[in-house]
């Protein structure tokens, strides 16, 4: 017979498609006083397929119920020393929005 001219076809899987990290979730805050707070955080769920680069920390205060301002960069950088940071110079009596972003090569988390 002919079976050695048989040809097989396999499917070739698709490599995963790099996206950006996924929204940062689980932001707490602990060692809470009047003029600093520790914020502490886990990586993104989903890092896109691509390998965590920098964690980005903002914040926007808070006046008369609204948010002020555009969002201001505290940390731009990598994490050494686990996911916490130690925000100070905070104003007594004033509340503060932060948020924490991800980014990989192809761009920030939301």
């Amino acid at each position: 017979g002919n079976g050695g001219n048989r040809k097989r076809r396999y499917k070739k899987e698709k490599d995963p498609e790099n996206k950006k990290p996924a929204k940062m979730e689980c932001i707490t805050f602990s060692n809470i006083t009047t003029e600093s707070v520790t914020l502490n955080w886990r990586g993104p769920e989903k890092d896109g397929f691509s390998m965590i680069e920098k964690f980005q920390i903002q914040f926007q205060m808070e006046i008369n119920g609204k948010l002020n301002g555009e969002w201001q960069i505290i940390y731009d950088d990598t994490v050494s020393k686990g996911f916490q940071y130690i925000v100070e110079g905070l104003l007594s009596g004033t509340v503060y929005h932060f948020r924490i972003r991800a980014t990989n090569n192809i761009g920030w988390s939301k």
